[in-house]
């Protein structure tokens, strides 16, 4: 009887020790703050309360971004345009922004479906599905020219009164982007006394057609009056041409998209001298799209400008431009329109 005792004690002892064992030997101390804390309370990490756990369903961009101020009749203009576009069909009911401060983001206005009418042209703040809706003038105005951070936001409601959001963070600088250049060594090029004349042309006898582009802004640097780099953008909603209704046509999506591409690129990457003509190299970016161009230029001095001038020609089906392409369309007749553009330039700098 005694033995039987002392081996059911042993057997509750072992029982009692292999828990004890199991039990981890590296768990957290009661007043140790985990990462997921640290993260959770760091000030500015977190969207506003407003906008969180409401799905994404809203593409939000703003162009030019950083965006730099002018100086406009006594006033500093922030100027760049926003675009919004929806995965689905859906209703905006509330837009607004927030600013970013010290303690956060601060509420700094909300507008409502009417508003949102007027800026992009809406009825009664409806989205249709992949199309682009355009605030052309979504300025920013100061008094003074100082940086800050916004960011606009958007909220929707789809046919089954499921919200949905879009974000578009933009970044207002506080020092013009001559000013900026001027620190770096940089100049620009004059977007009032550059020009940009562009010609297409049909693949049936001497048809063309003709037009004008501007510039949205433009940077270069010479060394030992060496060109080194050039950064050119161009403005497409600036698109121009004398036949009429041909402008809105090569602004929509058959041709540059200008809604949803409101900029094109080119940015040098080499050049090359030969004889009085030299060739640049670079990357021409358009809807999207980046590929190597080659193009000769001439570069004189006149007065106190610095001027570059020459022929740039493009296939625009490498950018997915194919309207009436004979490569991709047939029976197109006299319809047919030759891949190649040429834009001839001349563009000034200040030197």
């Amino acid at each position: 009887m005694v033995l039987k005792k002392n081996l059911l004690s042993n057997i509750y002892i072992l029982i009692i020790a292999s828990l004890i064992s199991c039990q981890p030997t590296n768990s957290p101390k009661k007043n140790a703050v985990s990462d997921i804390d640290t993260l959770v309370n760091e000030p500015g990490r977190l969207l506003p309360k407003k906008l969180r756990y409401i799905p994404f369903g809203i593409i939000v961009q703003h162009d030019p971004n950083p965006c730099y101020p002018e100086l406009e009749n006594g006033q500093y203009v922030w100027k760049h345009n926003t675009t919004v576009r929806a995965n689905k069909d859906m209703q905006i009911i509330e837009y607004g922004s927030f600013v970013y401060t010290k303690k956060g983001w601060y509420h700094r206005v909300t507008n409502d479906t009417k508003f949102f009418d007027e800026h992009y042209g809406t009825k009664n703040g409806q989205l249709k599905k992949d199309s682009v809706y355009i605030d052309p003038l979504s300025f920013r105005y100061g008094e003074t020219a100082y940086a800050g951070d916004a960011m606009w936001y958007y909220i929707a409601v789809d046919a089954s009164g499921n919200k949905y959001k879009g974000i578009g963070p933009i970044e207002t600088e506080g020092i013009s982007i001559e000013q900026l250049n001027n620190l770096k060594g940089i100049k620009s090029f004059s977007k009032t006394k550059s020009a940009f004349n562009w010609i297409g042309y049909g693949e049936i006898g001497n048809y063309s057609l003709s037009g004008t582009l501007k510039l949205n802004n433009g940077t270069y640097t010479i060394q030992n009056d060496s060109l080194i780099s050039t950064n050119i953008v161009f403005d497409m909603s600036s698109i121009e041409s004398k036949q009429e209704g041909l402008a809105d046509h090569l602004k929509n999506a058959d041709f540059f998209d200008a809604s949803l591409y409101p900029t094109a690129q080119f940015v040098l990457n080499n050049r090359v001298v030969i004889q009085n003509t030299m060739i640049i190299k670079g990357n021409l970016t358009i809807k999207g799209i980046t590929r190597e161009l080659s193009i000769p230029i001439k570069h004189k001095l006149f007065n106190d400008c610095r001027i570059f001038e020459g022929t740039a020609s493009f296939n625009r089906t490498l950018f997915n431009i194919k309207y009436n392409s004979k490569d991709f369309f047939s029976n197109l007749g006299d319809q047919a329109i030759k891949n190649n553009i040429d834009i001839y330039f001349k563009i000034v700098a200040l030197n």
